[in-house]
């Protein structure tokens, strides 16, 4: 069967990347990865390349893995941790990094802020399905707005040893 281009958008919006760092990715004009997505009659004649394709199959693949090491850690650190390092609904705790803006991704050199965030939420959510409470954290706490009245210490939160290990998903 072929791919539509819905298929096409879908998967790019499942990894996170925007039509713009995608155009720069693959050394195309942005207009024309819209074109890819548009299903108007002037775009009919424009499809995604093989080339294209196969750079986002690529990396949901990398994504998907690393979704499994994140939910592989956030397991680890549960068991570890035992019944210190549970939520207020008594579930085990999960805390994810996120990223607010573009600057604080700048300052991270970790991969690109769609695809990091989208890889987190992917997370979170097979970690609920799971039977986690999940919480997102800002990567510089002074920005998260989570002081020492947050109920949660920081030895709740995630090893950032352990987190930066975990590579994210890059073009």
């Amino acid at each position: 069967m072929t791919r539509t281009k819905a298929d096409w958008k879908a998967l790019r919006e499942t990894i996170g990347i925007s039509t713009g760092s995608l155009a720069s990715y693959l050394n195309k004009n942005i207009s024309t990865v819209q074109y890819w997505e548009n299903p108007g009659r002037a775009a009919r004649r424009y499809h995604p390349t093989q080339k294209a394709w196969e750079m986002l199959e690529q990396l949901r693949a990398k994504q998907k893995s690393v979704v499994d090491q994140l939910v592989d850690a956030a397991v680890r650190r549960a068991r570890a941790e035992g019944a210190s390092f549970m939520g207020e609904g008594g579930h085990p705790l999960a805390v994810l990094y996120y990223y607010r803006n573009r600057a604080e991704y700048y300052r991270s050199d970790r991969g690109d802020i769609g695809i990091l965030n989208a890889t987190s939420r992917q997370a979170a959510l097979r970690l609920e399905q799971m039977g986690f409470e999940v919480r997102f954290r800002y990567d510089d706490p002074e920005e998260d707005g989570e002081g020492d009245d947050s109920g949660q210490s920081d030895a709740g939160m995630n090893d950032r040893a352990e987190e930066k290990k975990v590579e994210q998903p890059r073009p």
